[in-house]
């Protein structure tokens, strides 16, 4: 054979393992890989079947179990509409999601939340890096987040994976500059859930920023960039007040239907020492360790990082802060401890990268066990009818 054909060939086949789609296939495929394994597998796991049953639990099934079948019965019938509920009821689901599951149907968009996994882990990866982290510390960060502990709620049909993926995709696009197209993805962010709204402090945080800085470019772009945000929030708005007269139902719903309160940050802690978190419910412990890890994540997102030129970095902080304070004061349902914290936690993605620097080699270990093994748990109860955050 001519050798200068074979190096010709080889430099081809060089070129085309380099081709930027394979990288990206090579970074995103053990993780995503791990990530459904572990569900799977969790899944598995001989349970008995929750005999609390809602409305229409009789249609659930494996990983289609609690908000999932709202979002289902939500794209079925519409808001007010769903047989035996309250027509309030559903209101304190944001429109985003049911609406996609009324276009695919749910085994479509089973399907379409592992791409859209992929799509956040490639995603993640440069956030960190734009914030500051080296390659392997970014790396580090979002095997934590693929193994986190509420992995399951990012598999199947939650509003958590789409909040995380508007949330990047609009981040991203302000990183570049592209004010009116990060305006377009902060408004479907804070069309997914509450938390997506929170979002909205990356360009608040740019507005205060470039007042103090009296950089006047930057105060109109965050503007531009923050209104998206409103404007999300406020179509949903909107239509609650044609269809219900109550704007804010999706707020009032929440105490009225749900039995939610908000409490002092405090509160969960104090509820923790009286349940006797260390002998009353070993799961709960497990919880309590993941909470203490993500908020040691958050100081060393705050402290670990040297103070540079970075909006986002200074957004990212606020942002895990922010909205931490919100996991573990908004208290659904009931007086359990750390009722959904851990899952609302989950959301505040920058943490991930706080969590990667804070702890060395050997105890990252610890953390990423620690996290599968919550996820494990949390897969099994929910595919089973159970409650799990």
């Amino acid at each position: 054979m001519d050798p200068v054909l074979v190096l010709n060939q080889s430099s081809k086949l060089s070129r085309f393992r380099t081709f930027p789609f394979l990288k990206l296939l090579r970074f995103v495929a053990p993780i995503l890989a791990v990530h459904d394994l572990l569900l799977t597998a969790a899944t598995v796991v001989p349970l008995h079947i929750s005999p609390n049953k809602m409305t229409f639990q009789k249609q659930a099934h494996l990983w289609f179990q609690y908000d999932s079948l709202w979002f289902i019965q939500i794209g079925r019938y519409g808001y007010g509409s769903i047989p035996g509920i309250h027509s309030l009821g559903a209101t304190a689901f944001f429109p985003l999601v049911p609406l996609l599951t009324h276009v695919f149907g749910k085994w479509t968009m089973l399907v379409l939340e592992q791409i859209i996994m992929g799509l956040v882990l490639i995603l993640l990866s440069g956030f960190f890096r734009r914030i500051g982290l080296s390659e392997k510390r970014s790396r580090i960060a979002v095997w934590l987040f693929a193994v986190n502990p509420a992995s399951i709620y990012y598999t199947t049909i939650y509003a958590e994976p789409w909040t995380v993926l508007f949330g990047l995709l609009s981040l991203q696009s302000a990183s570049k500059q592209r004010w009116w197209i990060a305006a377009i993805w902060g408004a479907g962010a804070s069309l997914t859930q509450g938390t997506g709204i929170v979002l909205g402090l990356f360009p608040l945080v740019l507005f205060i920023r470039s007042i103090i800085r009296r950089d006047t470019r930057y105060v109109w772009s965050s503007l531009v960039w923050g209104v998206g945000y409103a404007i999300g929030l406020g179509l949903y708005m909107t239509y609650l007040l044609v269809r219900f007269h109550q704007p804010l139902a999706f707020s009032t719903t929440q105490t009225t239907f749900w039995g939610a309160h908000w409490a002092a940050p405090w509160v969960p802690i104090r509820q923790l020492l009286l349940w006797d978190v260390f002998g009353h419910h070993k799961f709960t412990t497990l919880l309590t360790a993941c909470i203490l890890t993500i908020a040691i994540g958050i100081f060393a997102l705050w402290t670990k990082l040297s103070s540079s030129d970075s909006w986002e970095l200074l957004g990212a902080r606020w942002y895990v802060a922010v909205g931490f304070l919100i996991s573990i004061s908004f208290i659904p349902g009931t007086n359990l401890p750390l009722h959904s914290a851990v899952r609302f936690a989950t959301v505040y993605f920058p943490v991930y990268g706080g969590i990667a620097l804070a702890f060395n080699k050997r105890l990252i270990w610890g953390v990423f066990l620690l996290f599968a093994l919550v996820a494990a748990i949390g897969a099994a109860l929910f595919s089973h009818g159970l409650w799990f955050q």
